[in-house]
C-alpha cells in the first residue's frame, strides 16, 4: 500500500469537511459578541467579561479582545485592560481604537499611582508625578485638578491657582 501524498490528504479533508461549519461558527461568535455587548450595556460587567473570555477561548478575535479590554476598564481593572489592549496592538499595530484606549489607560494608571502617593502622604513625589502627567498631556483637566489639589495640600496656594 502506498502512502498518500499531501495533495491527496488535502483533497480528502475537503471532501469530508462540513463546508457550512466555518460560516456558522463565525455567526455564532458574532451573536455571542453582540450578546456580551448587550449584557455590558445593561450594566452586568461580570457577565460580559465571562462571555468575552469564553469567545476568546473558542476563537481569538480582535474585536472580542478590544471589547474585553473596554469592559475590563469599565470594571476598574485597568492593568488587565491595558494588557489586552497591548496584546491587540501587537497583532494589529494600527488599530486606532486600541491605541486610543491604551493611551487613556496609561493616563488613568498614572493618575492612580500619583494619587496613591498623595494618599500615603508623599506629597512631594505626588506633585512631581502629577507635574509629569500634565507635561505629557497639558489638556488633561483631571491631571491639572489633581496637581492643584496636591499643591494646596502642600499649602502652595498661589501655585495651585495656576492649574
Amino acid at each position: 500500500m502506498s502512502t498518500p501524498t499531501p495533495l491527496a490528504l488535502f483533497c480528502a479533508l475537503l471532501l469530508c469537511a462540513d463546508v457550512d461549519a466555518a460560516p456558522a461558527e463565525g455567526r455564532d461568535l458574532r451573536a455571542s459578541l453582540a450578546s456580551a455587548l448587550e449584557v455590558r450595556r445593561r450594566g452586568d460587567l461580570q457577565g460580559a467579561l465571562k462571555t468575552l473570555r469564553a469567545i476568546l477561548a473558542r476563537a481569538p478575535s480582535r474585536e472580542a479582545r478590544f471589547e474585553l479590554a473596554v469592559t475590563l476598564s469599565w470594571a476598574g481593572k485597568l492593568e488587565a485592560a491595558l494588557r489586552q489592549a497591548e496584546t491587540l496592538l501587537r497583532a494589529e499595530p494600527e488599530h486606532g481604537a486600541a491605541k486610543e484606549l491604551r493611551d487613556r489607560l496609561c493616563h488613568w494608571l498614572a493618575l492612580r499611582r500619583a494619587a496613591a502617593l498623595r494618599e500615603h502622604g508623599d506629597l512631594l513625589a505626588a506633585t512631581r508625578a502629577f507635574e509629569a502627567i500634565v507635561a505629557r498631556k497639558p489638556e488633561a483637566q483631571d491631571a491639572r485638578l489633581e496637581l492643584a489639589t496636591t499643591l494646596a495640600w502642600r499649602k502652595r496656594y498661589d501655585e495651585a491657582k495656576r492649574w
